[in-house]
């Protein structure tokens, strides 16, 4: 097991090893991935991985790279591979923006693609596959032992077949690139999609040509086919293709070895003949035919001998894989399927809904070699390995993937036997930005009451800069800067006032800000003038992360202020637990009985009123204004657990037990953003997975249901051991179980 270590970066990157044999028994490494960072604001904002090496483009335009680079694929000037990412200077000695990336390999060879901010194409790695020979053909094999830099362009290198087109999306594949392009024609836009590389399979799109089995397009070829249509997306696989244009049509090309370019319908319509499936339909796609998927899709993915949309509605459809099920759909033909000399095409060929994820809103889906991810639009994460029928997605959990336990995921790639995943910073989860986004309005009250603190208000502190008086909160102040943490425990009062002589208002509303959420806005470093001042006043405050931000801003013309919201080294999750158990500026007294023992949390009318509406009501019905006291009864550790993750976010059960302790307190209180974190650590096995499922209806939690059905699906004796159980739980959940289980119509049988 790897737990997350503690480390000086907010990027929160894990590489994942997915060895296929090893995934299956659930053995796994995983390790934070080491960036050599040019700037200590950078945060990634883009991930590309393939067979061999991997790239990560970052918020500056500066693109990382690492893996092998036997064909010079990683752009840093040589054949020699990198254990660690690594910049790519070549970009950054010309001050040239990356605004996307793409990696591409196969078992021969490897290349790599770069489209810049003005929407220029550069390439590098293998020669063939870099679109800049004016030569159309090659046909010359390429030799594996092969380590000259003749075939190799070890920098980027601009492809110039594009001078009056803007690049708008490039996609590497095996041995194969494809790029769309923009252009108007009066004053309409127009998109061209255009392929080089490879001809072999018709991984091209261009045609059918008798020429060598590894013969190359050299020069970016336009796809005359889909001349007609508006592309708004391209994903290139191993050896085949899918684009999609904006009205959501699906089309394909290339290997169809295992039915993942689908059939062309135009051709054969839905029954074929017993002869042709055998022959014919399976035959490779040289020029691109639309997929017939039912639902208009937003975004195509394209695998080794797999494919997948995510249609409008936020659902998953896949297909192809052959003999092995794409993420576990059917592998054979309907059962009453050889009608009057015909046959019904193989259901894994069509495109279908993926039953196991059919109850969640996917954003995006990757896939590899007979591996995949799909991520959901609240950031759960959920992986699969078809290495045999019974392959289902699953969740992290504490023996699969722990790093990535209860993490939210906002990027991912995947390839071959490894996976880069992207994780949400945790500084997005604290309540600080809610708490400022209040003040304002709390401050028309503190008017109202003619400038009297004694009254009481939102807050309980005002900062005094000139004739302005900026309301705030002690508690904050304290826990966030050493100078504050000085004063307020210097002047132990109910209600605080500090005057500031050493700065002006427009810079400490900026260290203000920036004590609550951790980030700037434009205004604050507008120029740079402002910006030395502040940088200044962060120093001597010492708010030295502020300082290094507004250092970075002064030295890095590129660097947009959004960019200091992912900064590294940030402590404000664990600077707003401090918060907790502080006498000296609570104004909460929670008397926790348990078990004829009373014990004391001190906490904050702001912060538990906002948070929970029980409390809320609790809070609100004390007397007076000054110290509230509220009696609670339950267990002294849940109640801090929930008190801790009102707070800062932090979840900090161990096991089973604790967090079904924790989602019974969470919903007795009103937490529900805490009952949906705790569904996500759950660690499902078939031996507790009744026990679980129980719990789940119990609760309503329909995440920890799902997750349960995906676990006894694994295992059909399990469910014939607890049948009478599940009946008495729910009447709805075996039709649920079966829908997952069943490979073709009413075969039950097994059960």
């Amino acid at each position: 097991m790897c737990h997350m270590p503690s480390i000086n970066t907010k990027l929160n990157f894990l590489l994942t090893l997915l060895h296929q044999t090893s995934f299956m028994k659930n053995q796994v490494e995983s390790k934070i991935i080491s960036i050599q960072k040019i700037f200590p604001t950078e945060r990634v904002t883009s991930i590309s991985t393939s067979l061999r090496h991997s790239l990560l483009l970052t918020s500056f335009g500066y693109i990382y790279s690492c893996g092998d680079s036997s064909d010079g694929q990683l752009g840093h000037g040589s054949l020699s591979g990198c254990r660690a990412f690594r910049v790519i200077e070549w970009f950054l000695q010309r001050k040239i923006a990356i605004v996307d990336i793409s990696a591409g390999s196969d078992e021969v060879r490897s290349h790599s693609a770069a489209i810049s901010k003005e929407g220029e194409l550069f390439t590098w790695g293998y020669t063939a596959l870099c679109g800049h020979s004016e030569h159309e053909y090659s046909l010359d094999l390429p030799e594996l032992s092969q380590t000259s830099n003749k075939s190799s362009i070890v920098f980027p290198k601009l492809v110039e077949s594009f001078e009056n087109e803007k690049i708008l999306r490039v996609s590497c594949g095996g041995s194969f690139t494809l790029a769309i392009t923009q252009h108007w024609e009066a004053y309409e836009e127009k998109r061209t999609l255009w392929s080089w590389g490879c001809i072999s399979n018709g991984r091209l799109g261009i045609g059918r040509f008798e020429i060598s089995r590894r013969s190359y397009q050299k020069s970016p070829t336009r796809l005359v086919s889909l001349d007609g249509y508006f592309i708004v997306d391209v994903s290139s696989g191993s050896s085949h293709a899918l684009a999609l244009d904006r009205d959501g049509k699906v089309f394909a090309w290339g290997n169809n070895e295992a039915g993942q370019c689908s059939f062309d319908f135009n051709k054969f319509g839905e029954n074929v003949l017993p002869q042709q499936m055998n022959r014919s339909i399976w035959d490779d796609v040289y020029v691109p035919h639309q997929v017939l998927v039912p639902i208009p899709a937003v975004s195509v993915a394209a695998g080794s001998h797999s494919s997948a949309v995510i249609d409008l509605v936020g659902r998953l459809w896949t297909w192809g894989r052959n003999s092995k099920p794409c993420l576990h759909q059917s592998t054979s033909c309907h059962v009453n399927s050889i009608l009057s000399g015909f046959m019904r095409l193989p259901r894994y060929a069509t495109p279908r809904i993926a039953r196991p994820l059919k109850h969640l809103l996917i954003k995006k889906v990757c896939l590899g070699d007979g591996s995949g991810l799909a991520i959901t639009n609240d950031g759960q994460i959920y992986c699969w390995c078809n290495v045999d029928s019974a392959a289902l997605p699953s969740q992290p959990s504490p023996d699969k993937f722990p790093s990535l336990v209860g993490k939210r995921i906002i990027d991912a790639d995947i390839a071959g036997n490894h996976l880069i995943v992207q994780e949400e910073p945790s500084v997005k989860e604290n309540i600080g930005s809610k708490l400022f986004q209040q003040i304002n309005r709390h401050e028309k009250l503190y008017i109202q009451n003619g400038g009297d603190l004694s009254v009481p208000t939102f807050f309980d502190c005002a900062v005094i800069v000139g004739k302005h008086r900026l309301c705030c909160h002690k508690a904050i102040l304290k826990c966030r800067c050493p100078v504050f943490e000085k004063i307020i425990s210097a002047h132990k009062t109910s209600h605080l006032e500090v005057l500031i002589t050493d700065a002006n208002v427009h810079t400490v509303a900026a260290m203000i800000h920036f004590i609550y959420t951790d980030t700037l806005k434009a205004n604050h470093v507008n120029t740079p003038r402002a910006t030395r001042t502040l940088m200044v006043a962060a120093k001597s405050y010492g708010l030295d992360r502020l300082a290094q931000i507004c250092h970075d801003i002064l030295t890095n013309e590129k660097i947009d202020v959004r960019d200091a919201n992912e900064a590294s080294a940030s402590t404000l999750v664990t600077d707003f637990a401090k918060m907790i158990n502080d006498p000296d500026t609570a104004d909460v007294r929670i008397l926790i009985s348990s078990e004829n023992v009373t014990k004391i949390v001190y906490g904050h009318r702001y912060v538990l009123m906002r948070r929970s509406p029980i409390l809320f009501g609790l809070i609100h019905s004390s007397v007076g204004g000054g110290l509230a006291t509220v009696h609670i009864a339950g267990s002294y550790e849940g109640i801090l657990r929930l008190i801790l993750f009102v707070y800062t976010g932090m979840l900090t059960a161990e096991h089973n037990e604790q967090l079904m302790k924790d989602v019974e307190i969470a919903r007795a209180y009103g937490v529900l953003d805490m009952v949906h974190r705790c569904e996500c650590l759950f660690n499902v096995s078939i031996e507790n997975s009744f026990e679980l499922l129980e719990f789940s209806l119990r609760y309503g939690l329909q995440r920890l249901k799902q997750a349960t059905l995906l676990e006894l699906a694994k295992d059909r004796k399990a469910i014939s051991e607890i049948m009478a159980k599940l009946v008495s739980l729910d009447s709805g959940i075996l039709s649920e179980l079966f829908d997952l289980i069943k490979e073709d119509q009413g075969v039950f049988a097994i059960i």
